[in-house]
């Protein structure tokens, strides 16, 4: 049976052409969000989306699917949205998007209470890399984003900071500096370096007038890195809640002048009432 649900999972495939950041954007596996447009082909009798060549794109019949699809979505959307008005209270879907780092850890447990206290409102949460989650707000596909760094006047709510560290193998020449020492962005630029998570690294780089001049490889994800740089292949830059505890065979160093990765909630424009309760109610979680 056809839902909602398939045909929000078939206009995330539509916009981000990939199966696996739809699922990850609507908080589903890649198995499921496969299996919700398969259902809906079979359903309609016609294919909807060409799968190969890579990225999925939307056959001829397909696009006009979609584009009646989106219509009934944002109608559907904006009844409930009228509905919750006339009630007073706040019902709907908010779309939460996260770049992985520690604010999203501490962000559990007061979303948690919001939908307690807000049971009309279903929050759906999704991960993705900083690209990822900015293309969804851009496209609609996500209402709020917790997002590194990002710029002031974009912030709906500050949530919290942490230090960038620098990981060298143990062999490293840097490993025989005191420990204490702290190591500048100058230090690292023209190491062998293991890059993860370009889009936020790079600008730490070029905002100190700097580039890697040898980057050695990247990895896809800090964790990966991290194995890397264990390996002996390279430094590299760590969130500091990204850094594994314990790690044999290496040393990781501050940085001189101290960096940090800050973190904040950022409102899509045009975000319907529910998403403005839940922000209202984090930040008198704060206070």
């Amino acid at each position: 049976m056809m839902n909602l649900h398939h045909w929000r999972l078939l206009l995330a495939v539509a916009d981000t052409g990939s199966f696996s950041q739809a699922a990850r954007q609507c908080g589903v596996t890649t198995s499921a969000a496969s299996q919700a447009v398969s259902q809906l082909e079979q359903a309609l009798g016609s294919t909807l989306l060409n799968r190969d060549p890579r990225p999925a794109h939307a056959t001829a019949f397909g696009e006009d699917v979609i584009a009646g699809a989106r219509r009934m979505l944002e109608a559907f959307d904006g009844i409930r949205e009228q509905v919750a008005q006339r009630l007073g209270n706040h019902h709907g879907v908010v779309h939460l998007a996260c770049v992985p780092c520690a604010s999203a850890q501490t962000l559990a447990e007061p979303l948690q209470a919001f939908i307690t206290a807000h049971p009309q409102v279903e929050v759906v949460q999704s991960s993705g890399t900083t690209v990822e989650v900015e293309r969804w707000l851009e496209q609609g596909a996500a209402d709020i984003a917790l997002l590194p760094d990002a710029a002031l006047q974009r912030q709906a709510l500050a949530l919290g900071k942490e230090e960038w560290l620098a990981w060298v193998p143990a062999s490293h020449a840097f490993a025989r500096r005191d420990r204490g020492t702290r190591l500048s962005l100058g230090d690292l630029a023209g190491q062998p370096f293991v890059l993860a998570h370009g889009e936020q690294v790079n600008p730490l780089f070029e905002r100190a007038g700097l580039r890697l001049a040898d980057v050695r490889a990247t990895a896809e994800s800090w964790g990966a890195a991290a194995a890397q740089v264990q390996r002996g292949e390279g430094v590299t830059l760590l969130p500091a809640s990204e850094a594994p505890a314990g790690a044999a065979g290496v040393l990781q160093f501050g940085l001189a002048p101290a960096l940090q990765r800050r973190a904040a909630l950022v409102v899509r424009e045009g975000a319907h009432s529910a998403v403005e309760t839940l922000v209202a109610f984090l930040r008198t979680r704060q206070a």
